[in-house]
C-alpha cells in the first residue's frame, strides 16, 4: 500500500466586481486607438492613390468598415456600463436575507 501524501495548492482568487471591470475598460481604450490609428494610416494611404484605382476603392471601403465599427463603440461603452452597475447592485443585494435569526 502507498502511503504517498499529495498536496494541492490553492487556486489563486478570481477578480471579483469592479476590479474585474478594468479589463474591459483598457479593452475598450485599446479599441478606439486602434481604430483612429487605423484610419489615420487609411487616410494617409487614400492621399497617394489615383482616382479610380481597385486601391483607392479598397481603402475608401476599409475606412467605411472602420466607421460603421465604431459607430458601435458607443453600444460597446454602454454595455459595459450597464456591466458594472448590475454588479454592484447584485454584489450589494445578495446578503440581504441571509443574516441569522
Amino acid at each position: 500500500m502507498n502511503n504517498t501524501m499529495y498536496t494541492f495548492e490553492k487556486a489563486p482568487a478570481r477578480k471579483k466586481g469592479i476590479a474585474q471591470m478594468w479589463n474591459a475598460a483598457l479593452a475598450l481604450v485599446v479599441l478606439a486607438f486602434v481604430l483612429v490609428i487605423g484610419q489615420n494610416v487609411l487616410q494617409t494611404l487614400r492621399a497617394s492613390q489615383t482616382a479610380g484605382t481597385y486601391a483607392l476603392n479598397a481603402t475608401e471601403q476599409a475606412q467605411q468598415a472602420l466607421n460603421t465599427f465604431a459607430n458601435y463603440l458607443i453600444i460597446v461603452a454602454l454595455v459595459i456600463v450597464g456591466a458594472v452597475v448590475i454588479g454592484i447592485l447584485v454584489k450589494s443585494f445578495s446578503g440581504v436575507g441571509s443574516r441569522g435569526a
